[in-house]
């Protein structure tokens, strides 16, 4: 039997386990599912039903390098590694898993970290060595609000969760208080290791 011109589809239906090296690898998008990475793609798993779904990425995306949820579980926001040497962030409604934005940034070759604001509006993402430049987005606008350079290694960004216009960043011997004043990112230091 000639297998000519035949094409064969394969489609996901469990993962066991989870991909490590990621920041924020597993997260809550309701009280009863969890998303986290399987390989380059993003598996959904309901916890009561034991359900479990995927997003699969597109083939330009080589892997993922951080995860977050928004403050109200609507929203999962994914930093990709590109097949082309770039990166992305892709933000996913979490119910339905529809992409719903992607942001790209002209000094960021890719990203290592991101955050939701408490009101799940605004998003802080963290670009890779050696500038690791901090990006303010009004995200579902797709708009830059602000952006700066922290110039030393950053693990983890968040936001105030009394106020959007104040931010933390911290890591190695790192942790400094950024503040939104008119369009700029105004950095404090609170801890300089080196």
């Amino acid at each position: 039997m000639s297998t000519e011109g035949l094409t064969a589809f394969l489609d996901f239906s469990h993962c066991f386990g989870a991909k490590a090296g990621i920041r924020d690898n597993v997260v809550h998008t309701s009280e009863t599912m969890v998303a986290y990475p399987a390989g380059r793609h993003l598996c959904t798993y309901n916890t009561e039903t034991r359900d479990m779904s995927f997003i699969v990425q597109a083939e330009h995306v080589e892997s993922m390098t951080a995860m977050a949820t928004s403050h109200n579980r609507k929203y999962i926001g994914v930093c990709e590694r590109l097949t082309d040497g770039g990166g992305q962030v892709t933000i996913f409604n979490a119910a339905s898993e529809k992409r719903v934005r992607t942001l790209t940034h002209p000094d960021c070759k890719f990203f290592t970290a991101l955050a939701f604001s408490i009101d799940s509006k605004f998003l802080v993402t963290v670009g890779c060595a050696p500038e690791y430049t901090l990006v303010y987005w009004n995200w579902y606008q797709n708009k830059v609000v602000a952006s700066g350079r922290v110039n030393t290694q950053v693990k983890r960004v968040s936001f105030s969760p009394l106020d959007n216009v104040q931010l933390a960043t911290s890591g190695p011997g790192l942790l400094k208080l950024w503040r939104l004043q008119e369009n700029t990112l105004k950095g404090f230091n609170m801890v300089s290791g080196k």
